[in-house]
């Protein structure tokens, strides 16, 4: 399955309000970029989706590492996200409000039940604005996207995360 890029391009760069919302982000936990768009000018793009991809990132790991609790062998046992529990995260970077919160797999609502590992989370939404501006619409954007985006990003989820190819090595010939 491939994603189509120049429809997120499109859905980020609409909600984009130099009000209220300056940035949106696609990223993964690990904190790759996978689609930013922001309304700072051209020569200030690079530097800031950097700066707020890190924070997002530091963000959300250092919440999960709260959340999460070690088990006696070492292993880490998560805290399944229950229906009154806040997901996503805030953290202030400069002048800038930034809002964090997860890609969660869609759950038929016919399984109740059904609970996702904050481990299966793969991929974050992040979005940005004024400190002055309006935080609820910040939460209210990143959830609406995460919502959205959610049925494209369900098979990612369940995938495994795979190791990169190791290169063959070389052997000089002589």
């Amino acid at each position: 399955m491939s994603l189509n890029m120049p429809y997120l391009h499109t859905a980020f760069s609409s909600n984009l309000d130099p009000n209220h919302l300056h940035t949106i982000l696609l990223l993964s936990v690990h904190g790759a970029v996978i689609v930013s768009e922001s309304l700072k000018p051209r020569n200030q793009r690079h530097r800031t989706t950097v700066t707020l991809a890190a924070a997002a990132v530091e963000a959300w790991s250092s919440s999960q590492i709260v959340e999460g609790s070690l088990v006696d062998d070492g292993r880490r046992e998560d805290k399944k996200p229950e229906q009154d529990d806040a997901l996503g995260r805030w953290v202030t970077v400069d002048t800038e409000n930034i809002y964090v919160h997860p890609i969660l797999k869609p759950v038929p609502s016919s399984s109740s039940s059904a609970h996702q590992t904050v481990d299966s989370i793969k991929f974050l939404i992040a979005v940005s604005g004024p400190a002055d501006g309006g935080w609820e619409l910040l939460e209210e954007m990143a959830k609406l996207l995460a919502t959205r985006l959610a049925p494209t990003f369900a098979e990612y989820t369940d995938a495994p995360i795979e190791e990169p190819p190791v290169a063959p090595q070389r052997y000089p010939r002589g």
